[in-house]
């Protein structure tokens, strides 16, 4: 039995995977966080630019407001289109959105547009692995 509770802890914590960190994030609504992170936004779009590690693969986990219709948003990294992604829920939650290392390799900071209703958005992060 200690065996098996050993292995099931042991799984739990590579899931987990410690090196995942928030690198950046910005807290929509403050004036402060908006202003280091050069946002620019409408009631249709938001841009904004975020801090990355240049080695490994982004996230950008973005925390939306609940509705009571679905909206959708569109992800745009450093002018690539990335995704499409439709939120339907009532309650507020987060969505990662993984960004293709082939679009963030090399760079530090990024330039993050979401199109979609900005006046959901309560958060954006970016998490990544951290390989040191």
């Amino acid at each position: 039995m200690q065996r098996l509770l050993l292995s099931a802890y042991l799984g739990a914590a590579i899931l987990a995977r410690p090196d995942r960190r928030i690198v950046d994030r910005i807290v929509i609504g403050d004036a402060r966080s908006e202003q280091q992170h050069a946002c620019a936004k409408t009631a249709a779009w938001m841009r904004c630019a975020l801090t990355t590690f240049d080695d490994t693969e982004v996230t950008i986990a973005a925390t939306v407001a609940g509705s009571d219709e679905p909206q959708t948003f569109e992800l745009v990294v450093e002018n690539r289109t990335i995704t499409m992604y439709t939120f339907n829920s009532r309650d507020s939650a987060t969505v990662e959105l993984r960004v293709p290392l082939d679009v963030t390799a090399g760079r530090t900071n990024i330039q993050v547009l979401l199109r979609g209703p900005a006046r959901s958005l309560l958060l954006l992060r970016t998490i990544q692995d951290h390989n040191e």
